[in-house]
């Protein structure tokens, strides 16, 4: 997995990047790093 994000971090020009699991995941960690609390209700589409 690390040499994934590398190889992806460097084919997009970005510093670093991370791979996870899901859609759902990403959106988890998301919301996470923008304070928002667990237990949140946040909309749906």
């Amino acid at each position: 997995m690390d040499a994934f994000e590398r190889e992806f971090a460097r084919y997009t020009g970005i510093k670093r990047c991370l791979a996870l699991s899901s859609g759902t995941a990403a959106v988890h960690l998301a919301l996470r790093c923008l304070g928002v609390a667990l237990g949140s209700v946040t909309p749906s589409v």
